[in-house]
């Protein structure tokens, strides 16, 4: 398996899909190779009845790619519906960290600056499949989570029973 993914990730999409189209049509001449082979050994005139053979093929066909496309369209809400999740949660801590003391509150607006960015850039590496700045990228991005903890775990201390720290 480890194998088949590793082709998968590394062939280009326009091979993946000359392969397949080759193998089926080849997998489409050879079955009409053998029953033409196998019309002519039996003598029968009436013929094989591939009608519906080939209507069943297409059903089924038909019926893999709305499945393909269904699993697609909830894989890509799902991943939108988690990216405007983050992005609302970012934009509302920048703006409760207004509430803070000003000292932290300027730094922790900074840290958010640059994880943004950091989660732009990322988004870019990703594209473009370099995985070496990705897992930097993402090293950053947990280095300004504990900085902003380090921000906060004090705040919280200092001012137990603040609504806005809590938030």
């Amino acid at each position: 398996m480890e194998l088949y993914d590793h082709f998968l990730r590394n062939m280009p999409l326009w091979l993946v899909v000359m392969t397949t189209l080759i193998i089926v049509l080849l997998s489409v001449y050879a079955g009409y190779r053998v029953g033409k082979f196998m019309l002519l050994r039996s003598g029968d005139s009436a013929g094989l009845f591939s009608g519906s053979v080939v209507t069943a093929s297409l059903g089924l066909l038909a019926f893999m790619l709305a499945f393909t496309f269904s699993i697609a369209a909830n894989r890509y809400t799902e991943r939108k519906q988690i990216l405007i999740e983050e992005v609302n949660a970012i934009g509302t801590t920048y703006l409760r960290a207004d509430f803070l003391p000003s000292t932290s509150g300027d730094e922790i607006k900074n840290l958010l600056r640059k994880y943004v960015d950091i989660h732009a850039s990322l988004a870019d590496r990703a594209m473009w499949k370099e995985h070496k700045q990705i897992e930097e990228l993402i090293n950053q991005s947990e280095l300004i989570h504990d900085k902003l903890w380090a921000y906060t775990v004090p705040l919280a201390k200092q001012f137990p029973n603040s609504e806005m720290i809590g938030l």
